[in-house]
């Protein structure tokens, strides 16, 4: 049986941070794309609510992630419950750039 890709979960910090401050698009095109490509692919999201943040505090940020269809989901109740239960289990830390592993098997 194949393993089930990862999917990646990302958070406003991260996507701000990595913005702004440690992997400006316009010097790491190359990250950009293939957060981008991973997106395309179903693989990397992020809750509505992190649209609702990067509105307010980057217009770089939500340029391009308003670009990226597919990357906002919503989350209902038993999402957020069972992505609570998730994180705790299977968060991995990717360092500077902050961003969260979140693995959903099939």
């Amino acid at each position: 049986m194949p393993k089930p890709e990862t999917i990646y979960c990302i958070d406003t910090i991260s996507l701000l941070e990595g913005w702004d401050r440690y992997y400006p698009h316009d010097l790491f095109l190359g990250l950009w794309a293939r957060l981008g490509a991973l997106v395309e692919a179903g693989r990397l999201i992020a809750p509505d609510e992190v649209r609702f943040e990067l509105e307010k505090k980057s217009d770089g940020a939500i340029k391009w992630a308003k670009q990226q269809k597919g990357l906002f989901v919503p989350i209902d109740d038993g999402a957020s419950s069972k992505n609570n239960s998730i994180f705790h289990e299977q968060a991995i830390s990717l360092g500077r750039f902050g961003a969260l592993t979140l693995v959903f098997p099939e």
